[in-house]
This record gives structure tokens, C-alpha cells and sequence, in this order.
């Protein structure tokens, strides 16, 4: 899994505004594990990304996404 807003094509690269990804909303598919998150592309494209909730959180895990969170919490 590559790390999540890494900007790859084109489009999300040259636009009105360059190198500018930006969340537009999202959408939980029936599965309840594939999210899907519609997001603006270089001010000048909307586009459309999709990812495990599960693979996601794992991610997040394995690089300490949590630990930091609790951490700051525990302060």
C-alpha cells in the first residue's frame, strides 16, 4: 500500500493550482470495509480513491499512527 495523499498522476500534479490533492468527501461501500474518497486533483479535477478501512488501520499500526495518538492523549 503506498502512503495515503501521495500524488501520482498528471492530473493531480498540473492544474490551476499544482501539487494540491485535497478530500472532498467520502462514501462506505456495503462491504463496510472499502471506503471511497472523492477528492479535488490540482484544483482542477475531481477524482476518485479507494481503500480497505482495515488495510488503512494496519498501515497505521505498523508506523505508529496510534502510539503517537495515545501518547498525546496520556499528556
Amino acid at each position: 500500500m503506498s502512503l495515503p495523499n501521495t500524488m501520482e498522476a498528471e492530473y493531480e500534479r498540473h492544474g490551476d493550482v499544482d501539487d494540491v490533492v485535497f478530500p472532498c468527501g467520502y462514501t462506505m461501500d456495503a462491504d463496510g470495509d472499502t471506503l471511497n474518497v472523492y477528492y479535488g486533483a490540482a484544483d482542477c479535477s475531481i477524482a476518485l480513491a479507494r481503500a480497505s478501512v482495515r488495510s488503512l488501520l494496519e498501515w497505521l499500526d505498523a508506523n505508529g499512527g496510534c502510539e503517537r495518538r495515545q501518547r498525546a492523549h496520556d499528556l
